[in-house]
């Protein structure tokens, strides 16, 4: 049993429910942590189960605050924008300043699991990456920067899934590796980690929690993790909207898990894997590729054009 660690902002709230649902259903958890603003812990209108832990997002680390973020972004490039994007990906470092546990699992809100995931490799009892296909020169350069050179990208595949398994001593020992570099510009790991990011990229992508503690595992621990690779969807939007749990199940015949992340959107297939019938006689993959064809694309341009002229009624 594990604890799993999701950080929630007030706009996934409705995805996270269903994820949270889910990581109760499919893994039977040790805890389930949810790291959110304010607005969320203080909603009468939002409520989770009781065996979850809802913890505000300002007092995981001293002193170290959305606004505190947005303030060094804005000595950077006067913009106080991607803060948020920054910050989760700090909670859920530093949380383990905060985990009395040897480990813990951070997953991202918008991801929902499917079907059991083992965390430990069976024969070895090693802790398990899941491995995916993706580069971005500006994670590694930054990586460059923290570690100076030392912590370099170690192969080809990427560490960013939709969730890792962290080793809590590690991961401080990360943190602390940063925080004591007197040669970096900052006092705090998280500042120093903003510092050491291209100022041309810090209003897009420029760090990665993921990659840096990948690699830095892969550099300092090799052997503590063995890698896998599962089967995830990534577009869960666009093919069904939100979900219920009949279509969930369906998918998960085929995936491992299944994203539904804000910049998506939902297409025509919305339509189609709502049909039982439909569900019933083709697999989801099957239907996905139907999706994917030409004339698809054109029926899924009609059918926004008539959903643009119902919202005019």
């Amino acid at each position: 049993m594990h604890t799993f660690v999701l950080t929630v902002a007030e706009q996934d709230v409705e995805t996270a429910k269903k994820t949270v649902e889910y990581i109760e259903r499919v893994f039977n958890p040790q805890s389930v942590i949810l790291i959110t603003t304010e607005n969320v812990m203080d909603s009468p209108e939002i409520s989770w189960p009781d065996s979850v832990t809802v913890m505000d997002e300002n007092t995981i680390y001293p002193g170290m605050t959305i606004d505190r973020i947005q303030d060094i972004l804005a000595e950077f490039t006067g913009k106080r924008s991607r803060a948020g994007w920054y910050f989760q990906q700090f909670l859920k470092m530093a949380y383990a300043c905060n985990c009395a546990d040897e480990r813990y699992i951070l997953w991202d809100a918008d991801t929902i699991p499917l079907r059991p995931i083992s965390f430990l490799s069976t024969d070895t009892k090693k802790l398990l990456f899941s491995m995916k296909s993706e580069h971005h020169t500006p994670y590694f350069s930054t990586m460059k920067r923290l570690f100076h050179g030392i912590v370099m990208k170690g192969i080809e595949k990427s560490f960013i899934a939709e969730h890792m398994i962290i080793d809590t001593k590690i991961m401080k020992e990360l943190i602390n590796a940063i925080k004591c570099d007197e040669s970096l510009q900052g006092s705090t790991f998280y500042e120093k980690i903003l510092y050491s990011i291209d100022t041309d990229v810090i209003l897009k992508s420029g760090f990665s929690e993921y990659e840096t503690y990948g690699n830095y595992v892969l550099t300092f621990h090799p052997d503590c993790y063995e890698m896998r690779e599962l089967k995830s969807y990534r577009h869960g939007k666009n093919m069904l909207g939100y979900p219920d749990n009949n279509q969930l199940e369906w998918v998960g015949e085929e995936y491992d898990t299944i994203s539904f992340e804000k910049w998506d959107k939902p297409g025509i297939g919305k339509l189609l894997c709502r049909v039982r019938w439909i569900r019933s006689h083709y697999s989801f993959s099957q239907v996905e590729k139907f999706c994917q064809l030409k004339g698809i694309r054109a029926l899924s341009k009609i059918y926004k054009g008539l959903q643009a002229l119902g919202n005019q009624d």
